[in-house]
């Protein structure tokens, strides 16, 4: 995938570009949450900047904005004697699944966004929750 890949801290602040990947990788998948793998240089400054699993990375595949996707998992050292870390991430959708709505929410109906909709769920959600998992 030749592309740009964007670091963000936990609250969507660019951090600057990782322009220094080994690889990344999206699984695009249909009607899930589609992963995504980024390998960097063990000594790669960037590296020190990733809080997993606090950052965020947008990936771009050309021109095609592939979306956000959240730092998921620490690396295993496993490719630690190559130089190389690579890390897993899930799709930046999955933040929606960090808190929980206690009780009956019905909202919606044919007058209401989906946008609208998004933004009552991330209302609900404390900004803790949006990091822990």
């Amino acid at each position: 995938m030749a592309g740009v890949i964007l670091l963000y801290d936990k609250d969507l602040t660019l951090i600057g570009p990782l322009d220094r990947a080994l690889s990344a990788e999206v699984e695009q998948k249909l009607n899930e949450l589609s992963p995504a793998t980024i390998e960097l240089a063990a000594q790669d400054e960037m590296t020190g900047r990733i809080d997993v699993p606090a950052s965020f990375a947008r990936i771009y595949d050309g021109d095609e904005d592939l979306g956000y996707f959240r730092f998921a998992e620490i690396p295993r050292d496993e490719h630690a004697p190559l130089g190389k870390i690579q890390y897993r991430l899930q799709s930046g959708e999955c933040t929606l699944l960090c808190s929980m709505l206690a009780g009956w929410h019905e909202i919606g109906g044919t007058e209401m966004s989906t946008r609208a909709v998004l933004e009552y769920i991330l209302s609900h959600q404390s900004a803790q929750g949006a990091t822990r998992w």
